[in-house]
């Protein structure tokens, strides 16, 4: 009975709310409708453009002007005895405040840079950041990396590196991973990318104008009338630039920096195998007297093109190797204004008829010289700008004063590799002494 009763009940609530909404409806329907008010479209907002204005502005340093603020270089522990005498002469000749940046291939090279060059290194308190990259590196740590400062001020810009060479030994391929290593470990500026091959060897400047070999035309396989050819280097250097001879066949050696120097805006000195052959101890291998006349006429060709382009040209001796594999070159250098000096550090070959007369002409210059010994690296190729990247330059009228707390300080890279380069480093050997 109750079940019965409670039944009858709910199904009258059923009967009295479809009442209702029926009701309800019928009740709207009568309701005049209003068009809605068309909303007002909000305004999109453009999310600002983040990398592309930032990396691709840039210029390349002036190798003339400016202090030397920060430098890089590379320590191989199989060249100990080689490099001992370079990095004693070097960290000496470096003004005061300069960082330091030495790159390793492992933490055994990294401890062992720091047991044998960590006084020198940091003297007058120095900051030396010794960094384990866990991979084989060159000697040369110029030509994989080159520095870029802002458009508008001295601020460090995006670094240029090279694309590949299709016949870079491994070391020379890791070193072109290194920036990127560096900037994913917040230690970096960003990699300006490009598809250009371009040595840091091959490129030199003065305030004005970027010197570039003109074999930057057969190394990217570009003809003269090449329109991209430009466009990159533009993009690359961020000022005024102009190849050096016509070509590879044009030029003695595949590196500017080994026979020309700019000295201020006005002046370039050039190399002179003449003067250089000369000048020879009684003591050197027969072999270094042979005349190269090709070699002589392309270093002439060079000298007459940058008096051509009004240019002031000196010439300084030079010694080519008859084999193509080195040259005794005071071109090779570091320059720098310092405290309201002009300080030039200078290649040393214990050759005392041909420093000397190389250190006369800096000299005569108005440089004061500072020599690094390269008497058992420059077979391989390089001298001191092979061997040390200036990574970052201050100005020289700058008030700033220069502070020395740093010391020595080691990191570990290795977990920033890509696993591509991991494997292909566990199988393969270094092979350091490969020219730059």
């Amino acid at each position: 009975m109750i079940h019965r009763l409670f039944a009858a009940d709910f199904r009258n609530v059923i009967y009295r709310n479809r009442v209702a909404a029926g009701l309800v409806f019928m009740l709207a329907s009568l309701v005049p409708t209003v068009p809605a008010k068309a909303e007002t479209p909000r305004p999109v907002v453009p999310l600002p453009t983040k990398t592309a204005a930032t990396i691709e502005t840039g210029r390349i340093w002036s190798d003339v002007s400016g202090r030397i603020a920060e430098v890089w270089v590379h320590y191989d522990l199989g060249m100990e005895i080689e490099l001992a005498p370079f990095y004693r002469d070097l960290f000496r000749a470096l003004g005061p405040g300069v960082k330091v940046r030495v790159l390793c291939t492992d933490d055994l090279t990294a401890q062992r840079f720091c047991e044998q060059h960590g006084s020198d290194a940091t003297v007058g308190g120095r900051l030396v950041e010794v960094i384990n990259v866990g991979m084989s590196l060159s000697l040369w740590s110029r030509d994989r990396m080159i520095a870029r400062r802002g458009a508008k001020d001295d601020t460090t810009a995006a670094v240029f590196v090279p694309s590949v060479n299709p016949f870079y030994e491994y070391e020379k391929q890791n070193e072109l991973r290194t920036q990127r290593m560096m900037f994913r470990a917040l230690m970096g500026p960003q990699v300006l990318r490009s598809w250009l091959h371009l040595e840091g060897g091959n490129v030199v400047a003065n305030d004005r104008m970027v010197f570039i070999g003109s074999n930057v035309l057969d190394e990217n396989d570009c003809d003269d009338d090449d329109v991209q050819m430009p466009r990159e280097l533009d993009r690359i250097t961020g000022r005024p630039w102009t190849l050096i001879g016509t070509g590879m066949d044009t030029l003695p050696w595949d590196h500017v920096d080994m026979y020309m120097t700019p000295i201020g805006n006005n002046v370039f000195l050039v190399g002179d195998t003449r003067m250089g052959r000369q000048l020879l101890d009684e003591n050197t291998p027969e072999h270094w007297r042979f005349a190269c006349e090709d070699i002589d006429a392309k270093l002439d060709a060079v000298a007459k093109q940058l008096t051509d382009s009004s240019y002031r040209v000196l010439r300084v001796p030079s010694v080519f190797d008859p084999a193509g594999d080195w040259i005794i070159t005071y071109n090779n250098v570091l320059m720098e204004e310092r405290d309201g000096r002009k300080v030039v550090i200078l290649p040393h070959y214990e050759l005392p008829k041909l420093d000397q007369a190389a250190a006369r002409v800096y000299r005569e210059l108005g440089y004061e010289v500072k020599t690094v010994n390269v008497k058992h690296l420059f077979e391989f190729g390089g001298a001191v700008r092979c061997l040390v990247n200036v990574a970052r330059r201050e100005p020289a009228t700058t008030t700033k004063k220069v502070v020395c707390n740093g010391g020595l300080r080691v990191y570990d890279l290795t977990s920033y590799q890509n696993r591509r380069t991991k494997a292909q480093n566990r199988m393969t050997a270094p092979s350091n002494t490969s020219r730059p």
